[in-house]
């Protein structure tokens, strides 16, 4: 990546590899068993119609779903701000029998959705720098999906990142353009 590159796009990018850093070793709770988080860019990867893998270790869950849902600039010589959202998912394996019932009363599913976005929270207010320019501002917003859609348990950390302005300083392309 050119130092140059300071796009929305490069922000997801830079975002989804602070991610890899922050969760490297975790696991949470997912098909078939506690899972590393997998973690996607702007969409989720093709369906090639894989149903059988849909309650199995194979499956997507957990995952974070990076996206850069909107930016704005207001001025040429001010950051770019973009709204980035991330959508988490855990998944609770159905209980077959009472002992995994009391099991997963200790440890549930949501309860991972918790962690997932505390340990966002709590790492972009001590590091709020990633990729070296991507600036992530307060406030950081965490919700919980209230729908049942269990086994599936969905969250969202929705947080505005600055990218560096674009000028013809930082940007020989721009002069170009001009």
């Amino acid at each position: 990546m050119r130092a140059s590159n300071y796009t929305p796009v490069d922000a997801v990018k830079k975002l989804h590899e602070e991610l890899d850093k922050l969760f490297a070793g975790k696991t949470f709770s997912g098909q078939g068993k506690n899972k590393p988080l997998n973690i996607f860019d702007f969409e989720f990867p093709t369906d090639f119609g894989n149903d059988e893998d849909v309650d199995t270790v194979a499956a997507a869950a957990p995952f974070i779903l990076v996206k850069a849902a909107g930016w704005s600039i207001d001025k040429m010589e001010e950051p770019e701000m973009v709204d980035m959202s991330l959508i988490i998912c855990t998944y609770q394996t159905p209980i077959r029998n009472k002992e995994e019932g009391v099991r997963d009363k200790k440890a549930p599913a949501v309860l991972d959705l918790y962690n997932i976005m505390q340990d966002i929270g709590q790492h972009f207010r001590v590091y709020n720098i990633f990729g070296d320019y991507f600036n992530v501002l307060l406030p950081i917003d965490c919700a919980i999906q209230q729908d049942d859609t269990s086994p599936y348990y969905f969250a969202t950390v929705q947080m505005d990142v600055t990218c560096p302005s674009m000028s013809s300083e930082n940007n020989p392309e721009i002069e170009e353009l001009i």
